[in-house]
C-alpha cells in the first residue's frame, strides 16, 4: 500500500484588518471632531454678528416699548389701588347693610310679634263681643219670657181677681201644729201659710208626675212634728189629689181635705 502524505498548512491571521479597522474609526473620529467644533465657532461667530449688526433705532425703540411697558405697569397699579380702595369701600357698606339688615329684621320681628298680639286681642274681644251678643239675646229672650210672664200673671190677677174668693181661719190645732194650705186644680197646685198672709208657691209643671215631684221635694223640708196639710180640691184637680195626699201620709204629715169651686181661690 502507498501511505497517503500528511498535508501541512499555515493558519490564517486577522490582525492586520482589525489594525487597519481601528486605525480608520480613529480617524473618523478626529474628523467629526474637527467638524462639530468648527460648527460650534461658526455658530458665535454668527450670533456675535447679529448682536453687532443691531442698530441704535432698534435699541431706541426698544428702550420705547420698555417705558410704555413701566407707564402701563404704573397705570395697573393705580388702578389695583382704585379696586382696593373700592372693594374696602364696599365691605365697609356691607358690613353696615348686615347691621342695618339685622336691625330691620329685629323690627320686623317686634311687628311681627305686635300683630300677633293684636290678632289675638282682635280674636279674644270677637270672643267677648259674641258672647256680649249671646248675652243680649239671651237678657232679650229672658226679658221677653219675663213680660210674657207677667202678662199672664196680670191676666191671672184679672182672673182671679174676678171670681169669687173663700177665707179660711184655721186656728193652731191642740198639739200646736201649723196648717198648710194646699190648692189643686187641673194646672198647678198653690201653697200658702194658712197661719197668716203670705207669698203664694205655685208647682205649674205641665206633667203631672213632675209637679207631684217638685212638690214632695218642697214639703220634705217641712217639720212633720210641727206642719199639717188642708188640701183644698177644685173638681179639675179631683184626678191627682189622692196621690199626692198618699205621700204626704208616707211622709208622716197629717191631712184634711175640703172641696172648693173650680172659679173660687181661696189665697
Amino acid at each position: 500500500m502507498k501511505r497517503r502524505g500528511r498535508r501541512t498548512s499555515q493558519p490564517f491571521s486577522l490582525f492586520a484588518f482589525q489594525d487597519v479597522m481601528a486605525s480608520v474609526i480613529g480617524v473618523l473620529f478626529f474628523i467629526v471632531i474637527m467638524m462639530a467644533l468648527q460648527m460650534v465657532h461658526q455658530g458665535i461667530a454668527t450670533i456675535q454678528a447679529a448682536e453687532e449688526t443691531v442698530t441704535a433705532a432698534q435699541v431706541e425703540a426698544l428702550e420705547t416699548t420698555l417705558s410704555e411697558l413701566r407707564k402701563r405697569k404704573a397705570g395697573h397699579e393705580s388702578e389695583i389701588l382704585e379696586i382696593a380702595r373700592i372693594d374696602s369701600r364696599i365691605r365697609t357698606d356691607a358690613r353696615g347693610a348686615l347691621d342695618d339688615l339685622k336691625h330691620m329684621r329685629a323690627t320686623l320681628q317686634g311687628l311681627y310679634s305686635q300683630i300677633a298680639e293684636g290678632d289675638k286681642r282682635t280674636t279674644d274681644g270677637r270672643a267677648r263681643l259674641e258672647e256680649a251678643k249671646n248675652a243680649q239675646v239671651n237678657i232679650l229672650a229672658e226679658t221677653a219670657r219675663s213680660e210674657r210672664q207677667i202678662a199672664e200673671l196680670k191676666q191671672r190677677l184679672k182672673t182671679e181677681g174676678s171670681g169669687p174668693r173663700i177665707s179660711y181661719i184655721i186656728d193652731r190645732q191642740a198639739d200646736g201644729k201649723i196648717p198648710w194650705l194646699a190648692e189643686f186644680s187641673a194646672d198647678k197646685i198653690r201653697v200658702s201659710s194658712g197661719q197668716k198672709a203670705g207669698a203664694v208657691l205655685e208647682f205649674a209643671a205641665p206633667d203631672i208626675a213632675v209637679r207631684a215631684a217638685q212638690f214632695r221635694s218642697w214639703a220634705v223640708l217641712w217639720d212633720r212634728d210641727r206642719y199639717y196639710f188642708v188640701l183644698l180640691v177644685k173638681p179639675s184637680g179631683c184626678h191627682f189629689v189622692e196621690p199626692i195626699r198618699s205621700l204626704l201620709n208616707d211622709l208622716g204629715f197629717e191631712t184634711g181635705s175640703d172641696l172648693l169651686p173650680e172659679n173660687w181661690f181661696a189665697f
